[in-house]
């Protein structure tokens, strides 16, 4: 204890020493130690105390806005700046700082006021000021103020750093590059760490597009500048102009991490990701950057150039659209407009846009080929000859080009396509392409003579290749010359054994000659070779289907899937065939796997939606209908296809619907306006109809077509007798489903029963089985008391869908007339199970309880049933009856009162019930 009593006062002696605080004037001197010992951080923490300990402190207040701004950090130097100026702090010192500290934050307007309001300044400290204030001047696009400050400045002093750099500025924005290089260099060689002299380096660097020269000035700025956020920008697009894109990244990245949603700095990031394929996050970034604020042509067109490149076409298609106006005739983003426009089957616009273009070269020959091709699909000839007439401006060097160009004018009828293909031969004689496309050309045009001359020709050059034999064998069976066609095929079979096209001619042979076994050789041939040819694959399906072996016939396809998965044409082919074998659901399978696309054909989405059709997946039918048009809008076939999907399922207001879209997408199209009419009488809009008709050509309106239209009409309107010829005729000229149906109301309309039932009987025998025609039979039977051909067709009619209500409640109904009340109840009970809140099944079911003597449990069935349906007098009758034989007076006194018809055989039957109460 004493020790440490003894020892305590000089620990609080020392502790109280150690404690003392120094002064403002000491740590701001300790900050300028540190500051000349390049220990910034250090004194910026001692300025700082400074600060803390005397708040008015100007001369602290200067040293930390002196600090913050040589290291770049503007905003905060301009408020200890500014502070330090209303503190009484000398001018002199504080205004070039504050000037720069502008300066970095591009605060233009404000270093003006600055300078314009400085006085009393030094000569030198003016001449910096008005450096600033010509940057300044430069950057509002203010040159003639810009010049006048440097003419000042050089009235002061010419030798000034500043009036130097001043003067190299102006020489740059006089476009006096070589110039403006000279003064900078020298005022480097005098002042190498002036940031703003490297800056201007940097940029006269980037001018002359020495982007390594760039590089390496605006790594000086940077290492001057630090804190300057710009100087990272900077720095980051000197490295990708110099392709230096990794260190580019690095900067554009730390800087993401302080803001991550600024546009340019996302627009730099995704050109960085695109240069390094990277395209997933080169959208993202891309995005980023159009939705904060840079949504402008270029980064548009990168964008879509991104998007492109993902395989993302709708998109790539909106961002390339949206720019289509703003770029010039000849701008390389049209052929990749009308690239992604094909892409998406709008073919017609890939055609304007290629049309509209100027500057084509043969480069553009493949778009320009395949354009070609999809107007060829969609028979738009006329567009295509105006397509083709944008070749004559390219000047064509390449065979290759030459070749494609003359294939391209032979699909479109132009016979000119020869000469381009001969031109081709001339300047390359060994041009597949061209030999095989020109022998082609004859072949299609009946020159077989030339033909048969260009592949002896060939065969006597090439005598091993194969080509050469099988275009003569075409050419030579076109002319009826047989033996020489096979002796052709022959002797490429001698060459190539496995040769697909040489067998093929032996397995069509065996076809026609109705021995489909004979050519199964053949195509084994061919698949134990190339085990994904396609033809050979779809012929051995189909004949080994025609011989019973379907499964067998499906193995080459399994096959070939299974060693090519991804192969969308095998995978098509497949459940194209599974379809074919009513395998619905596994064909279904195969095509799920599939993302819809408008590459796929019309087979795609065709087999698809029957197969979703066909096991009943209704929803799944109309929407993958709807999915199509969207896919496709401008697929005539995919709006065709969903208006008869919505016919198939009764949807007749839909299809109507569908087929006033189909008016406006395809206005020259009259099938859409004949649908139209077809609909509208459908849907009893006769007036519409009419309307719709009025608007075809007389053409169609005098074709078996259109008065078929107009019997439709008439029918409708009640005139049965005039609509009826029309009808017939129409049927006659095409016997579909459609028309009997129209033609047997014409025969009902006339009260000609029996005539409609033998009409749809025939058309029956005649074409595909139709449920729809097996009830209208029926119907017809049962207007014609003719009770046994009614059961007869709904007894087919269950055959083909056991659970048909209207065919088992009806079939139920004549059994009650032909006193079969254990029958009746078979079928009724069944229709009742499937759907036992619908009124008329409710009596039909309970009824047939009631004659089967079970008439307690009908009592609560028939109660439901007029709950439902109070307004159906028939159901109460039967009610009544029920009510009746089990002694229930009151209870039927009650209803009778309540049941009203004008019906003579009810009113009757009422009658006869009320005088037994």
């Amino acid at each position: 204890m004493k020790f440490t009593l003894k020892v305590l006062p000089v620990i609080v002696t020392l502790a109280l020493v150690g404690c003392s605080e120094p002064t403002p004037d000491e740590y701001i001197a300790e900050a300028q130690v540190k500051i000349t010992q390049d220990q910034t951080p250090a004194a910026i923490i001692l300025i700082k105390n400074a600060i803390q300990a005397d708040p008015k402190n100007p001369e602290a207040r200067y040293l930390l806005g002196k600090v913050y701004v040589e290291r770049g950090a503007a905003e905060a130097a301009e408020k200890e700046l500014t502070r330090a100026l209303e503190l009484g702090y000398e001018p002199n010192d504080v205004l070039p700082l504050l000037a720069k500290a502008y300066n970095l934050q591009y605060k233009n307007q404000q270093i003006i006021d600055l300078v314009d309001n400085a006085k009393n300044i030094d000569p030198v400290v003016e001449t910096s000021l008005l450096l600033y204030q010509t940057l300044a001047y430069f950057a509002l696009d203010k040159p003639a103020k810009a010049k006048q400050a440097v003419a000042i400045a050089n009235e002061i002093s010419a030798e000034s750093i500043y009036s130097q750099l001043g003067s190299a500025y102006l020489s740059m924005s006089d476009k006096q590059l070589g110039d403006a290089i000279i003064k900078i260099e020298t005022l480097l060689s005098l002042q190498p760490d002036l940031p703003e002299a490297n800056l201007l380096k940097a940029q006269l660097a980037t001018l002359n597009k020495d982007f390594a020269g760039a590089v390496t000035s605006f790594e000086k700025y940077y290492e001057l500048l630090p804190e300057v956020p710009q100087s990272r920008i900077f720095l980051a697009i000197a490295y990708i102009k110099n392709q230096q894109f990794e260190l580019a990244e690095k900067h554009l990245d730390l800087l993401l991490k302080i803001n991550s949603t600024q546009p340019f700095l996302n627009q730099l990031k995704g050109l960085v990701r695109y240069q390094d394929a990277d395209f997933g996050q080169a959208k993202i970034h891309m995005e980023l950057a159009i939705q904060n604020g840079l949504d402008n042509v270029p980064n548009r067109v990168i964008a879509g150039i991104i998007a492109t490149r993902l395989e993302n076409y709708e998109q790539a298609y909106r961002y390339l659209e949206s720019v289509q106006e703003e770029v010039p005739d000849e701008h390389p983003t049209r052929g990749l407009f009308a690239a992604v426009a094909l892409k998406l089957g709008y073919n017609m616009v890939a055609t304007n846009t290629l049309i509209g273009s100027v500057g084509l070269t043969e480069n553009d020959m493949p778009i320009l080929s395949a354009a070609s091709v999809q107007l060829l699909r969609d028979g738009k000839l006329a567009q295509g000859k105006k397509l083709l007439s944008k070749f004559d401006s390219i000047d064509f060097t390449d065979p290759m080009k030459i070749a494609q160009k003359g294939l391209v004018r032979l699909s479109l009828n132009d016979l000119e396509g020869i000469v381009d293909l001969k031109k081709a031969l001339s300047l390359n004689p060994d041009l597949n392409a061209a030999n095989v496309g020109l022998a082609f050309a004859y072949i299609n045009n009946g020159l077989y003579a030339e033909a048969i001359e260009l592949g002896e020709k060939w065969i006597l050059e090439n005598p091993d290749n194969a080509e050469g034999y099988i275009l003569t064998g075409i050419a030579y069976s076109k002319t009826g010359q047989n033996e020489e066609s096979e002796s052709m095929y022959r002797s490429a079979l001698k060459i190539d054994k496995s040769n697909p096209a040489a067998n093929l001619y032996y397995v069509d042979k065996a076809v026609k000659n109705k021995q489909p076994e004979i050519g199964l050789p053949y195509l084994d041939i061919i698949l134990n070779s190339h085990p994904t040819n396609m033809a050979a694959l779809g012929k051995y399906f189909v004949i080994q289907h025609q011989l019973g072996n379907t499964d067998k016939g499906l193995v080459p396809l399994l096959k070939a899937i299974n060693e090519n998965p991804g192969t969308e044409k095998i995978n098509l082919l497949y459940a194209q065939a599974l379809f074919t074998s009513k395998r619905f659901i596994e064909s279904i399978e195969t095509l799920e796997k599939m993302e819809p696309s408008n590459r796929y054909p019309n087979e795609f989405w065709i087999v698809l939606g029957n197969s979703y059709f066909f096991t009943g997946q209704k929803d799944k039918a109309l929407n993958f209908s709807q999915t199509w048009v969207k896919t496709a809008p401008l697929s005539k076939l995919a709006h065709l296809r969903q208006i008869s999907i919505n016919e198939e399922y009764g949807n007749l207001k839909r299809a109507l619907e569908l087929s006033k879209t189909g008016q406006v997408q395809f206005p020259n199209d009259p099938q859409f306006t004949v649908l139209a009419v077809h609909f509208s009488v459908l849907n009893g809009e006769l007036t519409a109809a009419r309307a719709n008709f009025d608007l075809l050509t007389t053409e169609i309106k005098s074709s078996n077509l259109g008065q078929g239209l107009e019997g439709q009409i008439l029918l409708e309107s009640g005139d049965a007798v005039n609509a009826f010829q029309k009808l017939k005729r129409f049927y006659e000229d095409s016997p579909s489903d459609r028309n009997a149906t129209f033609v047997a109301k014409a025969f009902k309309y006339q009260q000609k029963l029996a005539e409609a039932i033998s009409f749809l009987k025939e058309h029956i025998e005649n074409g595909v089985y139709n449920i729809s025609h097996r009830r209208q039979i029926a119907e017809l039977a049962i207007g014609n008391n003719d009770y046994e051909e009614a059961a007869l067709q709904y007894f087919a009619v269950l055959e083909r869908d056991g659970n048909d209500l209207r065919a088992l409640n009806n079939l139920a109904n004549i059994m009650i007339l032909q006193k079969s009340p254990v029958k009746a109840l078979k079928y009724a009970q069944q229709a009742f199970d499937i759907l036992p809140d619908n009124a008329s099944i409710m009596d039909t079911y309970a009824y047939s309880l009631h004659l089967n003597g079970e008439t307690q449990q009908s009592l609560p069935i028939f109660r439901k049933a007029i709950y439902t349906d109070p307004s159906a007098t028939e159901i109460g009758v039967h009610y009544l009856e029920a009510l009746l034989a089990v002694g229930q007076i009151d209870k039927a006194k009650i209803l009778i009162a309540s049941l009203k018809t004008d019906d003579p055989a009810l009113v009757a039957k009422i009658a006869e019930i009320q005088s037994k109460i």
